[in-house]
């Protein structure tokens, strides 16, 4: 079934009169492309805080139809892995031919969201300085991006407390991102465990939240690193180690096709929930026929609200969730506004505690 585009900004409508004084928050916004992080991009002349590949005039984005049905999670992959992989270079670079401060904003005013969790990532052999950098000029003024860190691979595990601590001071970050496929930390083995315990612990310290990817990393193929982050290889320790708030984000489920999650992963994730209260997860980046399962049979207090912009667009993740609400708990405004506002609010004022 396809939207058009008049019904995309009808059902957006609907929901921002419904809206109160809570704020809207998207616990899963990335400040720069993280998967390669190549992208060079420069202060676009035409357009004040946008960040650009090229000195083009930057368009603000629009709203357009909207295929929304189940989508083709149990479909095979291309069999030509590196045609594939040029293909999706090129869509990330079409998805982050411009970044910054005002294109974020726009994104946000066409879906009524009102705060951004920014989430780095490193690249292994990197310090994060010069993106920590160039996130707090671009984003760190405004106090509707709210700043999150990465903890680099140079920093040891009993550094990571004190990293923590001047990333707070310096920043005034107010979550940590840990993504073990990009970052090459297996967490099946001895040493990356400890270093997750190890962030774990400094963020239960410092309250903050940690937002953990989970599931593979389809564009990391020629990298033994992209299955790291298997909820099968993190399970254990989150569930014995997270005494502060933890997100692990696309539900564990990324990469994985429908015959999969049910079968394997949502009873994984039930148990991961039901055996340790400080563990949430989050819908970033998550087809329609998942997010039916999520909402059928995970409690929403433990559910956030996330899109994963710019690789999936924030108004479209938020379509997605209303029409799942709307058909499967009738129109619940109190689940939808428990997921969007009520949990990250909650989240983010533990920070403080």
């Amino acid at each position: 079934m396809i939207l058009s585009r008049q019904e995309v900004r009808r059902i957006l409508a609907e929901i921002k009169e419904l809206k109160s004084d809570q704020p809207w928050i998207d616990f899963h916004v990335n400040p720069y492309e993280v998967i390669y992080n190549r992208f060079e991009h420069h202060p676009n002349p035409h357009a004040e805080g946008v960040w650009s590949l090229k000195p083009v005039p930057y368009s603000p984005p629009e709203i357009t139809p909207l295929r929304i049905d189940n989508g083709s999670s149990d479909e095979s992959n291309s069999n030509n892995k590196d045609q594939l992989k040029s293909y999706y270079q090129l869509i990330l670079q079409k998805h982050f031919f411009h970044i910054g401060h005002r294109v974020i904003l726009d994104q946000m005013a066409l879906s009524g969201i009102d705060k951004c969790v920014m989430l780095p990532v490193f690249q292994p052999a990197t310090n994060g300085r010069r993106e920590m950098e160039f996130m707090s000029k671009a984003y760190g003024k405004d106090e509707r991006f709210i700043l999150g860190y990465c903890i680099p691979n140079s920093v040891k595990e009993d550094e990571i407390a004190d990293d923590i601590k001047r990333a707070r001071q310096i920043y005034k970050i107010a979550a940590v991102k840990f993504n073990a496929n990009i970052m090459a930390i297996d967490l099946a083995k001895p040493k990356g465990i400890n270093r997750l315990r190890a962030i774990l612990k400094a963020c239960a310290d410092y309250n903050l939240p940690l937002v953990i990817h989970g599931g593979r990393s389809e564009l990391l193929w020629d990298s033994e690193s992209r299955d790291y982050a298997l909820l099968d290889n993190m399970a254990d320790t989150l569930v014995n180690y997270s005494t502060g708030t933890t997100i692990i984000s696309h539900a564990g489920f990324f990469g994985f096709k429908l015959r999969e999650i049910k079968s394997d992963l949502m009873p994984l994730i039930e148990n991961i929930l039901c055996s340790n209260a400080n563990i949430y997860l989050n819908t970033a980046g998550l087809e329609l026929n998942v997010l039916k399962i999520i909402f059928n049979r995970i409690d929403s207090d433990r559910i956030v609200f996330g899109s994963d912009f710019p690789y999936f667009l924030q108004w479209v993740s938020l379509v997605k969730i209303w029409f799942i609400i709307k058909n499967l708990h009738n129109s619940n405004y109190n689940l939808f506004k428990k997921i969007i506002s009520q949990n990250p609010q909650s989240i983010l004022q533990g920070k403080d505690k």
